[in-house]
C-alpha cells in the first residue's frame, strides 16, 4: 500500500464503507431499555429530593439525565456518547458540590437555621424516654487536685442517700 498525502486540513477521513453508528433494532431496543431503566431511577430519586427538600440536587439530577436522554436518542451525538457518563459524574460530584458551597456560604442556610426552636424541643422530647416511676437525681461535681472529676448525686425529693 502506497501512503499518499493529505492536502486538506482536519485530519484523515473514515473510509467511506464503514458507519459509526449502530443501525440494528436490538442496539436500538437496547439503548431503549437501559435508558428507560436509568430514566426510572433519576425520577425516583428527584422526586424523593423533592420530597426532602433537596431541590437544587433535584434540578442538577434532572438536568443530567435529560443531557443523558438528548445523548444517546440523537444520532447526530454519537461521539458525545463515551464522555457523557465522564460529564454527567462530574458535574454531580464536582461541580454541584462546589456551587452548593459557594450557595451556603451567601444564605442563611446552616446547620443552625434548619430548625425552628418549638421545632427542635419536639425533636428532643421525642428521642428522650423518661419513665414515669423513674427516680429523679440532683447532681453537684467536683474535680480534685489531680484533675479527676466526681458527680454527687442526691435524690430531688430532698433525703440523702444512704452511702
Amino acid at each position: 500500500m502506497a501512503a499518499t498525502a493529505q492536502k486538506g486540513p482536519g485530519g484523515a477521513q473514515a473510509p467511506s464503507g464503514t458507519s459509526t453508528q449502530p443501525n440494528s433494532i436490538a442496539g436500538w431496543i437496547v439503548r431503549l431499555a437501559a435508558l428507560a431503566i436509568i430514566d426510572a431511577f433519576a425520577v425516583w430519586l428527584v422526586y424523593m429530593m423533592l420530597g426532602d427538600g433537596v431541590w437544587q440536587l433535584a434540578v442538577v439530577l434532572a438536568i443530567v439525565t435529560i443531557g443523558i436522554n438528548v445523548i444517546f436518542l440523537r444520532p447526530q451525538l454519537y461521539p458525545l456518547r463515551w464522555v457523557s457518563p465522564g460529564l454527567a459524574l462530574m458535574v454531580i460530584f464536582v461541580a454541584y458540590p462546589i456551587l452548593f458551597t459557594v450557595y451556603i456560604s451567601f444564605t442563611n442556610y446552616g446547620d443552625g437555621h434548619l430548625l425552628t426552636k418549638q421545632q427542635t424541643i419536639e425533636q428532643f422530647e421525642s428521642q428522650v424516654f423518661l419513665p414515669e416511676d423513674a427516680e429523679l437525681y440532683n447532681y453537684a461535681a467536683f474535680r480534685d487536685a489531680d484533675g479527676n472529676y466526681m458527680l454527687w448525686l442526691t435524690p430531688r425529693s430532698g433525703d440523702r442517700p444512704s452511702l
